[in-house]
Parts: structure tokens; C-alpha cells; sequence
């Protein structure tokens, strides 16, 4: 059994796009801070860990696009964060 939970990688994108959007919020909420380190090295780390240590290289061009998509997910959660932290620090 296959078990896919999108239909299309349009609406991988739409769906991760709107959770991003709530990312920032949620992450400064649990007192989480940006620094430009972590902007560098937590999609670097997510990319090592997607597609070496979980073998998602083992999937072809699927295993390639997923790790590289998760390690932006990681970088754009980043960058919400500083905007949420930039807004709040500027009221």
C-alpha cells in the first residue's frame, strides 16, 4: 500500500506556504530567536539529515526533491521568525 497524503506538488506547495505563514508566530511564542547562524546552519543540517543519514538520496530524483523542499520548509520557518520578531520589536 502507497500512501500519499498530496496529490500534486501544487498543493505540497500551497499547503507548506500557509504553515509558514504561522511558523514565525509559533516559534517566537515558544521564545525561540533567529540569529543568521541558525538561517545557515538548520537547512544545512535538515539537508544532511534528509538525504544521507535518512537515505532519502536511495529515492532518486523524489528522495533529492523532498530533502532539498524540507531544508527550505526549515529556512522559510526561519525567516518568518525573524519577521515576527522584527514586527513585535518594532511596536
Amino acid at each position: 500500500i502507497k500512501h500519499y497524503w498530496m496529490d500534486t506538488y501544487h498543493e505540497l506547495f500551497e499547503k507548506h506556504l500557509r504553515y509558514i505563514k504561522n511558523e514565525g508566530i509559533v516559534r517566537y511564542e515558544k521564545g525561540e530567536t533567529f540569529s543568521w547562524v541558525k538561517l545557515i546552519r538548520d537547512p544545512l543540517v535538515a539537508l544532511k539529515n534528509s538525504l544521507i543519514l535518512q537515505d532519502g538520496w536511495r529515492e532518486g530524483l523524489r528522495g533529492l526533491f523532498l530533502s532539498i523542499f524540507w531544508a527550505w520548509y526549515k529556512w522559510a520557518s526561519l525567516l518568518a521568525l525573524r519577521r515576527q520578531q522584527m514586527s513585535t520589536n518594532s511596536d
